[in-house]
Order: C-alpha cells, then sequence, then structure tokens
C-alpha cells in the first residue's frame, strides 16, 4: 500500500520535474494533500491498531468513557453498528451500562466473540483496569 506522503513525493518530484516554481508546487502538493485525505483518508505505513471496543448504549455515552478516560480516538472503536467492527485484531471489550438494550446489542456481542474467537473478557468494564492487563496499552 502506498502512503499518502509517498504519493505526494512523487507528484512533487514529478511537479519539480516539470519546471514549476518553488511557490507552485507547494500551492499544488498542498491542494492534493487535502484532496488525498478526503478523499481517502491518511495512509501510514504502521496505523494505530484499536485497541478497545466501546459498547454503548449511545455513541454518546461511550464518547463520554472515552473523554474520561483521556484515550486517543484512534485507540477506540465505538460499536455503533455491527458492520463497524470487521476486520478488527486484537482488541478489548468495555460493554457499558445500558447496552444490552440496544435492538442490535446480540449482533454487535456475536460479530465480536467470532472475530475474537469465541467468548471474549470484559477485561475493561472496571475502568481502572486500563493499563494493567499484560499486552495492552
Amino acid at each position: 500500500m502506498t502512503t499518502t506522503a509517498q504519493h505526494l513525493i512523487a507528484y512533487r518530484r514529478e511537479l519539480n520535474d516539470g519546471g514549476l516554481t518553488f511557490d507552485l508546487v507547494d500551492e499544488l502538493v498542498k491542494s492534493a494533500a487535502q484532496t488525498l485525505v478526503a478523499n481517502e483518508g491518511l495512509r501510514t505505513l504502521s496505523p494505530d491498531p484499536i485497541r478497545i471496543v466501546v459498547c454503548a448504549a449511545t455513541g454518546h455515552q461511550a464518547q463520554q468513557w472515552v473523554n474520561k478516560h483521556n484515550l486517543y480516538p484512534r485507540q477506540v472503536l465505538i460499536a455503533k453498528n455491527p458492520d463497524a467492527l470487521h476486520g478488527l485484531t486484537d482488541f478489548a471489550v468495555v460493554t457499558l451500562p445500558g447496552f444490552e438494550t440496544r435492538l442490535d446489542a446480540q449482533r454487535i456481542t456475536e460479530v465480536l466473540k467470532a472475530m475474537h474467537g469465541g467468548d471474549f473478557t470484559d477485561q475493561y468494564a472496571n475502568p481502572s483496569m486500563i493499563g494493567t492487563a499484560p499486552g495492552r496499552f
């Protein structure tokens, strides 16, 4: 996979080889960067993996939990629906009170179990446990 930076470096090289002015090259590369990130997202060599899936009654409740524990958004995936969970590996699950009342709670739990290779332990339900499990954070 080609990273965003690799695309932009190749584009800059092509523009410089074409004899464009330094200022024009900078402006064109800046515009290309904005377009690339807007359309394809920022692609890096080693993105931080999602480490915690937060299952909550609402997105607002999940975001409050994330904020309370000063977690970075790239470390957390809020389980908004079952389809958002596919492809995750090496993750822990936090289930907040009220999650079980959601209409899609059972399906989300089934998807998480399937990706986790069976049943999983909600290791981080107790917020004081974050960072204490071996191999996590």
